[in-house]
């Protein structure tokens, strides 16, 4: 699955080009000019990585960059600020709002590149950790990857194959939305055709099996599901 970046940049030639080189990394970029359509941008989607300026209309590099790491599901996922404001307490309070790299203008491509390779492979390293635990819990909520077990309260519940699938990448990123194309590529093979309604059933019996703890699985109108964090 294709990391997701957010490129926040109100020049649009340096947009262009940042756009271009960072999708040449493999990545899919999605690009604003402004900082409020970025924080509204981050409510509506999923991003693995962010590149702000600070100097932006809307909304700060600075109010965006707060934003995000007041997310705790963003609480790994780097961000690189590339900016024109090069005082030493300008890039100090850059890093201190939760930026982990901070690159100012003008900027050698390849330099920026290379630090982003460096980002990304600190990145990949934390999810495969996180995808690699066996089992996940979130309040009365457990799950055993390798046994295939699912408890509520304590107590076994049986889930089909689909059921368990979903529930697992759920619980494996608590607070994140996970699109329909992303919940599609878990089930796939399950059915021979795996469709919006597909998932959308098996969601449903997750629920009714999920009791009064149903409400947890939230859909998100038009994007997908995620798991509640507060339980």
């Amino acid at each position: 699955m294709r990391l997701k970046a957010l490129l926040v940049e109100d020049d649009l030639d340096i947009q262009d080009l940042l756009k271009s080189q960072v999708e040449s990394l493999g990545l899919d970029v999605i690009c604003t000019s402004n900082g409020k359509t970025a924080i509204d941008l981050i409510k509506e989607n999923t991003f693995d990585i962010f590149l702000l300026d600070r100097m932006l209309p809307g909304a700060t590099g600075m109010e965006v960059c707060n934003y995000i790491r007041s997310h705790d599901l963003y609480s790994s996922n780097p961000i690189l600020m590339i900016t024109a404001l090069t005082q030493p307490e300008q890039i100090i309070e850059g890093l201190n709002a939760g930026a982990d790299d901070y690159i100012t203008k003008p900027f050698d491509i390849n330099i920026l590149l290379a630090r982003l390779r460096c980002q990304l492979r600190r990145y990949h390293l934390i999810k495969d950790k996180k995808e690699n635990i066996s089992k996940l819990e979130l309040g009365a909520l457990s799950l055993d990857i390798q046994k295939r077990v699912f408890l509520l309260q304590e107590k076994e519940v049986q889930l089909t194959k689909s059921e368990f699938n979903l529930m697992t990448i759920l619980l494996k990123n608590v607070g994140k939305v996970m699109t329909r194309k992303e919940l599609k590529l878990v089930i796939q093979g399950d059915a021979v055709h795996v469709t919006d309604r597909t998932i959308d059933t098996h969601i449903f019996g997750l629920r009714k099996k999920l009791k009064h703890y149903s409400s947890q699985v939230e859909s998100i109108r038009g994007i997908g599901y995620r798991i509640n964090e507060k339980l």
